[in-house]
């Protein structure tokens, strides 16, 4: 896997490629728009949000090198920081 040295946002990242069908290995993350080539619908967003809020549940370690504050993990907290991430490095979402 390219580009990305974290493995833990690694792993984010290919979760987020395999829910709309993308190849992790094919996608320049160093691009300015990288973001842009794929899109999802809400229903699919909402499917990686839950993924990561479980991710960051069960994994201190990904809590610790994805999150500004770690050990806030409640539900609330998680789904916030769940909605950050989509909004900032998320798939554009489809008009269906």
């Amino acid at each position: 896997m390219k580009n990305i040295k974290n493995e833990y946002l690694k792993e984010t990242l290919t979760k987020m490629c395999e829910v709309v069908g993308a190849d992790y290995t094919s996608i320049d993350f160093k691009s300015k728009d990288w973001f842009l080539k794929y899109s999802w619908t809400t229903e699919q967003e909402n499917e990686f949000k839950n993924w990561l809020i479980n991710y960051l549940k069960k994994s201190r370690e990904a809590r610790n090198s994805l999150m500004e504050w770690p050990h806030i993990k409640d539900n609330h907290n998680l789904q916030k920081f769940a909605d950050s991430f989509v909004f900032n490095y998320g798939w554009k979402v489809k008009d269906v």
